[in-house]
């Protein structure tokens, strides 16, 4: 199988459309300790989106990783840039789902039903997925990393979250939208080495991943309505989270938008030099916010050690 080469600064040859190298940060510091279950703004539908959005991320990416290791060494060992490429993404969601975990227990904890919800992406994930081949789930990841990739642009990009949501909160969607940009080539390089230039399979796995999502979160939603309020949404409530999700923010119609150049023949997607200042500008603010989160947990240690 042919494929375009490309050269970067480390690497003589390689498919690898990622001009630099990626970090794994595993560094930071998390304290959820004061995250109500309403954290965003003052509205506990929009939070109750978020939650199911967290939710997500162990069992989705749980199901990415167990489709990247499938191909890391056996079928593009001899391309070092992309083999290293491949496992740094590996770490970075490994370490996504880790930090997500923290959060998803404490909202456990104040009531939100996550083995709930966590049992039904899960049970999702397997009938989306269903007599498809390691090929086709392959398709199915590089279609879904696509689609972070866009919600990590709207995330990253848009003032609004950060008024709106708890600070570590915040930081938690904000640091992994930043590794999800960071490697949003990676699972696309892998996807062309493997399966080639076949654009009906990119189209039609990429689809697939696209038609489960929302009424996968949809239903999330509603679990997690229902553990929190006892009952299940009014006609009225359901009105809200669709103005949630299609209109302000409206996230589901901004990413099915940013979904359609992944479906044209032409797709490609390469980190140009402006991605890598831009990605190194958004690791220099994930520290900051950090460095507040470590400041607040010295005080209230030093706070309860003289109390």
């Amino acid at each position: 199988m042919t494929h375009q080469k490309h050269y970067t600064h480390n690497w003589e040859e390689t498919s690898s459309q990622t001009y630099f190298d990626l970090r794994v940060r595993q560094d930071i510091c998390w304290d959820f300790s004061n995250v109500d279950k309403v954290f965003v703004g003052d509205d506990q539908m929009e939070s109750i989106f978020w939650a199911a959005i967290s939710i997500a991320a162990p069992p989705i990416e749980g199901f990415f990783l167990k489709v990247l290791r499938t191909y890391v060494t056996d079928n593009i060992g001899e391309d070092r840039k992309l083999v290293e490429d491949v496992q740094k993404m590996m770490a970075q969601e490994a370490a996504h789902s880790k930090a997500h975990r923290v959060l998803n227990e404490h909202l456990k904890r104040i009531g939100y039903d996550v083995d709930g919800v966590s049992k039904h992406y899960r049970q999702a994930i397997d009938k989306m997925v269903a007599g498809y081949d390691e090929n086709d789930m392959l398709g199915v990841v590089s279609g879904g990393e696509h689609g972070l990739y866009s919600l990590a642009t709207e995330f990253l990009n848009n003032p609004k979250f950060k008024k709106t949501f708890h600070p570590e909160v915040y930081k938690l969607f904000f640091y992994h939208m930043l590794e999800e940009a960071e490697h949003s080539a990676v699972s696309h390089d892998q996807y062309k080495v493997i399966v080639g230039p076949n654009f009906t399979h990119r189209v039609g796995t990429a689809l697939r991943a696209g038609i489960h999502l929302i009424p996968m979160l949809n239903e999330g939603c509603s679990i997690l309505f229902k553990s929190i309020y006892g009952r299940k949404m009014t006609f009225r409530e359901r009105l809200g989270l669709f103005k949630i999700m299609f209109v302000t923010p409206g996230l589901a119609t901004r990413l099915t938008i940013r979904l359609l150049p992944y479906l044209m023949p032409w797709y490609d997607l390469s980190q140009k030099q402006e991605t890598m200042e831009e990605i190194q500008g958004f690791h220099e603010s994930l520290y900051l916010m950090d460095e507040v989160t470590r400041q607040n947990a010295e005080l209230k240690l030093s706070l309860a050690q003289n109390s």
